[in-house]
């Protein structure tokens, strides 16, 4: 309705211009060699914008014409960059739902009509490798993801999947901490990373990101004070066996401490205080562990 309106109002103002000029009296006269031409001023005007405005047009068409290459490029481009886009989404419906020979084609037709997308085309075409059992071009697929700033990530955790499945803990290690740069406060990727360094044995790195756990609240605190009790215990344990004594009782207090009921603690804690000769101090660690948690561990201490 407005652009009716519109054109209609512009329609009058033309009409009202026309009928103005061909009112304005006055003659205008052009000589050319022996000819002369004596033409109405109002008709002058109208002929001189009619010829503005067929110049306009004149060359908006050549412009057309010379830049038609160019749209043409652009739009065979267009339609490639839609055909890619549609065949990237049918291959990871395919890797979803587990056809590989379905993926593997829908990946190859990515990559044809997608050959400077780094992202998400190279994503199929590993994911299609690896449900193919490729797993070797998968891994080439997913390295060259690392080189896209944003979608990186999907190539950490692709090598991090593999590294996984091989039960490769120091490759795996490696792409868990190289995510965790990028996605610092996800608890899934805490949780991996806490997961294999308690497999590493690295108990001081452990403790530090069982700390970050507990902020984003990735585990109960019950399980938190559990496993921090069990680290601290395990480091003790270390340092016993390296015969720093002192380093090991006060980590091993802390655990006693963090976790009254934890047997383990309270035999290690009595055995280096006896050895310390300290026989009452660990004979009263062994009653309070009892009165905590009666195990018959205790009574063979």
């Amino acid at each position: 309705m407005i652009k009716a309106l519109w054109f209609a109002l512009r329609t009058g103002l033309l009409i009202v211009a026309a009928v103005w000029l061909a009112d304005q009296p006055g003659d205008v006269r052009i000589e050319w060699q022996d000819f002369t031409f004596t033409l109405h001023l109002g008709f002058f005007l109208l002929l001189m914008i009619a010829t503005i405005v067929l110049g306009i047009f004149i060359y908006r068409i050549i412009r057309a014409l010379v830049d038609l290459p160019s749209a043409v490029r652009k739009y065979r481009a267009e339609r490639r960059r839609e055909k890619g886009y549609e065949a990237l989404t049918l291959g990871l419906t395919a890797v979803a739902a587990g056809d590989a020979k379905a993926a593997a084609a829908q990946a190859r037709k990515t990559k044809k009509l997608l050959p400077e997308d780094t992202g998400l085309p190279l994503l199929l075409q590993a994911q299609a490798a690896r449900l193919d059992g490729r797993e070797e071009e998968a891994a080439r697929s997913f390295a060259l993801l690392l080189e896209n700033k944003n979608a990186s990530f999907l190539g950490v955790r692709g090598l991090l999947q593999k590294a996984l499945d091989n039960d490769d803990v120091p490759a795996a290690l490696s792409m868990a901490e190289k995510a965790l740069s990028l996605h610092p406060r996800q608890p899934w990727i805490l949780k991996i990373v806490y997961d294999l360094y308690i497999r590493e044995r690295s108990w001081r790195a452990a403790l530090e990101i069982l700390v970050r756990i507990e902020k984003c609240g990735a585990l109960d605190k019950e399980q938190i004070r559990s496993d921090r009790a069990a680290i601290l215990l395990a480091q003790a344990a270390v340092d016993r066996r390296e015969g720093f004594l002192n380093d090991a009782r006060d980590k091993v207090s802390l655990a006693l401490k963090t976790v009254p009921a934890f047997v383990p603690a309270a035999i290690m804690l009595a055995d280096l205080q006896q050895a310390g000769g300290h026989t009452r101090k660990a004979r009263q660690i062994i009653e309070d562990a009892w009165k905590a948690a009666p195990h018959g561990a205790l009574m063979e201490s």
